[in-house]
Formats: C-alpha cells, structure tokens, sequence
C-alpha cells in the first residue's frame, strides 16, 4: 500500500511525504476487512493519521512554511494525543487480543518519532522521555507469540525500538525478534540491518560525540573508501540540510566487518540469552 510507505519514509524524512491530508484520509477510511490499512499494517487508524499530520507539519516546518515554534506546538498536542488514546476503545478488525499489542506498539513508535524533532541530536536514548517507549515496544512484542501471524506486523515498531537504546539486553532482545520475522517472512530487509548496524556500531563506539546517534543520518548512507581508509558518507536530513560529511570509520574495521556486528550475529545464530 503506496500510502503507508510514503509515511513510513516520512519517518526516515519529512521531505519525502508526497500524499495529501485528504489521500492520507480517505485510506484511513478504507473499511474492507482485507483492504483495511489496520488490518494489514496493524496500526489503527487513527494512530496513522495523527503521526502523518506531525510528518506533513515537520514538512512544512522544513520548507519555511511553519515557525519552530508553532511546529513544536503541533509536537506537543501530538504526544498528549497518542499518550491519552484509550486504545480500549478503538474497534480491532477481529476479537484477537494480538491487535491491542500492536496498537500499543504503534502508539510508541509513533512518540519515539515526534520526540526526536525538531532536532533529532538533542535527546539522547538514555532520557527518561525515550526509555518508557522502548520498553513499551519490546513488551508487545514479548505479548505476543513469535508463531503468532501477528508478530511479523511488529517489524517497524520493533525497527524504532533497536535504533533508540543503547542497552545490550534490549538490543539483543530485538534482534532475535527482527531475525525471526526475517527467517519467517524470507525477507532479509538488508538496508535495515544496514542503518541498526550502523547505529549500534556509533552508539558503542561515538566516533562522532553525538549525544544522540539519529537512524535518520544513516537512511542515505553510502560506505565509500577514499584514500585508502573507509569512510561513511552521510547526508544530514534533520533539519533540511543537504551537506554532507566525511565520518571516518572505525580503524579497526567498517560497520559490515565489526566485532560488534560479529557479538549480534552469534547471539542470535546461537540463540544466547
């Protein structure tokens, strides 16, 4: 479904959300049980439509069409909104109690989106604000069977949550859910292994000094080599640039051959707790 990946990029960055308010609506409003956006996404309508609002408000924002500070406004209405949605009340397509974990699931990754603007470097991953929301996705995830045909419905969530933490249990935790969706699925989703691998590798390493390393920065990411020595060219997004810096990699290795990268793969080949 064309829409919900225009607002899936749109997460990555609000500069390519092309589809209007009022496609964005009418698909919400799709009620045929196979063709419904929440049954075949998982994420309830109405969840879909506030983040795509904040997504076309951080558009807006980026072009000069909406002050920071009205934007930060939208921001703030936006996170009060998810955070008191009685999710007991939205009406699941089925009885099954997996659609309640999935809601739940979305409703944070969506918070973990707004939290992050207007500049996504400011909070780190550690802050109290980002924390509940990881926790939050992860616990749905453990709600929910692994067999369950639910579970691989939580890979985007489950996407957001391994790209916010810093906490090896967590990310350990994540990637046997994200490798059993892959091994399930047949799909490898290797340009998102890419950006977690790369975002695991700054968070232990901080080649950079970032208090926060944003999944964003690495979505346009191309590993070059110049002058004998392996680079990460990324073009920063966050906040409508269009630069581009050199990041060195690790001496001892690029993000594809790490040991970090190596300590992920056996635990999940092996199954370690």
């Amino acid at each position: 479904m064309l829409i919900r990946l225009d607002v899936l990029r749109g997460f990555s960055g609000a500069e390519k959300l092309t589809y209007s308010e009022n496609v964005r609506k009418c698909v919400a409003n799709i009620t045929t049980p196979h063709a419904a956006l929440h049954t075949l996404v998982g994420c309830p309508a109405v969840i879909f439509l506030r983040i795509g609002d904040v997504i076309a408000a951080a558009k807006q924002n980026m072009q000069g069409l909406l002050s920071t500070v009205d934007f930060q406004t939208r921001l703030d209405e936006a996170e009060s909104f998810l955070r008191d949605l009685d999710l007991d009340m939205i009406e699941y397509p089925t009885p099954h109690p997996e659609w309640r974990q999935l809601a739940e699931a979305f409703r944070h990754a969506s918070l973990l989106r707004i939290l992050r603007w207007p500049d996504t470097f400011v909070i780190p991953c550690e802050d109290p604000r980002i924390r509940p929301s990881v926790s939050a996705i992860l616990d749905c995830c453990a709600n929910v069977s692994m067999d369950s045909p639910f579970f691989k419905r939580l890979l985007f969530p489950l996407f957001l949550a391994a790209t916010e933490t810093s906490e090896r249990h967590q990310i350990h935790y994540a990637s046997l859910c994200i490798e059993n969706i892959r091994r399930s699925t047949g799909f490898q989703h290797a340009a998102m292994m890419e950006v977690l691998e790369g975002v695991w590798e700054e968070r232990r390493l901080k080649t950079r000094g970032w208090t926060n390393v944003p999944w964003m920065e690495f979505t346009c990411s191309e590993k070059v080599c110049q002058n004998g020595s392996p680079t990460l060219n990324i073009t920063n997004r966050t906040a409508g640039r269009c630069d581009e810096e050199k990041i060195p990699q690790p001496p001892n290795g690029s993000f594809k051959s790490s040991p970090w990268k190596r300590v992920l793969k056996n635990d999940i080949v092996n199954g370690d707790a």
